[in-house]
């Protein structure tokens, strides 16, 4: 009876599964049908042991203590049996939801599809009617200039602007009296509109720059050894741009302009004692300092190069040693205490 059930069971799962399955599906699912058809050969293998074993189901159930050890041998091929059938059931649950997951899949499709003929239908509908119906080509107007033809050219192979028809030679726009200034040539202009022309023409103005850039184009120009560009760049940038990061660096090339191309060692004192006060804390306030103190040192100062020398020691003991070497050339120079 057990067997009739367990045969019963089989066929119904696998019917199910053999009949449900979609062609979408089929690579997913291959592998649970050959799972199956395993487990069917081991269900059927395992019949014919029991079968074997006492030929009916009461093998199944015979104890023990009823003779010998077949009884065990029977619970075990049952309980392997169980096994089976479990999983059968669990494969045949997996390929029931691979065959949802893929019917929801295709219905969700076969929507995207509808919606998408009926936004094209709308749309071939919508251009039909807005395509005005008869709708007559642009004529162009009676007396406009007609098109040069091949043969209409000037001496010097311009082509030539022939009068529209019915139009009078020797008659100007206005209807008045006289000489018309007759055809022109197409791509000339008198010199002196010309001149008129350019000297009217308006240079775009360049496009701003930004504080990098403004920079930039002062310090390649003092590289270039243009200076009185650069110092206008420098100070229109210092100008428009006080609070940036690059202005102790603009007002310190001011100040070594001053210094080392004009010799003019007062202007440069005032820019590297003004840079100094304004960035004590600037990667270049060692260079400000010395620089003040070479200044004063040129104007005969040497009380006061010496106290800058002396406050450079003080406020940047780990100066470069390019500007140690140069304040105690300068000091030694100078009879500085």
């Amino acid at each position: 009876m057990r067997r009739i059930v367990l045969s019963t069971v089989l066929s119904a799962l696998l019917g199910s599964a053999f009949l449900a399955a979609p062609a979408m599906a089929q690579s997913d699912t291959r592998a649970l049908y050959d799972r199956i058809d395993r487990l069917e050969r081991d269900l059927s293998t395992m019949q014919s042991q029991m079968a074997r074993g006492g030929g009916g189901p009461a093998t199944v159930i015979r104890s023990p203590a009823a003779g010998g050890n077949d009884g065990s041998v029977a619970g075990n091929a049952a309980s392997r049996l169980e096994d089976r059938i479990n999983e059968l059931e669990d494969a045949n649950r997996q390929l029931t939801g691979k065959i949802e997951e893929a019917n929801f899949k295709a219905g969700q499709l076969a929507k995207q599809l509808d919606r998408m003929q009926t936004d094209i239908d709308l749309r071939f509908k919508d251009l039909q009617e807005a395509k005005p119906q008869g709708a007559a080509a642009p004529q162009p107007p009676q007396n406009s200039v007609s098109m040069p033809t091949p043969g209409a050219v000037a001496p010097n192979g311009a082509p030539v602007l022939i009068p529209p028809k019915g139009a009078v030679v020797g008659a100007n726009s206005a209807d008045n009296p006289g000489p018309a200034p007759g055809p022109q040539v197409l791509g000339s202009m008198p010199a002196k509109d010309l001149k008129r022309a350019e000297a009217q023409a308006v240079t775009p103005p360049a496009a701003p720059k930004d504080a990098q850039g403004a920079y930039d184009d002062a310090y390649s120009l003092a590289q270039k050894g243009d200076y009185d560009g650069a110092e206008r760049g420098f100070q229109a940038f210092l100008k428009q741009y006080p609070n940036h990061q690059l202005a102790g660096n603009a007002q310190y090339w001011l100040g070594d302009i001053a210094f080392s191309q004009r010799k003019d060692f007062a202007q440069a004192a005032t820019l590297f004692g003004e840079a100094y006060k304004k960035y004590p804390k600037h990667t270049k306030a060692p260079d400000m300092l010395y620089k003040l103190g070479a200044s004063l040192g040129q104007l005969g100062q040497k009380a006061d190069a010496c106290k800058a020398y002396s406050l450079l020691a003080q406020m940047h003991p780990d100066m470069p040693d390019r500007i140690k070497r140069a304040v105690a050339g300068d000091k030694q120079r100078l009879g500085c205490k």
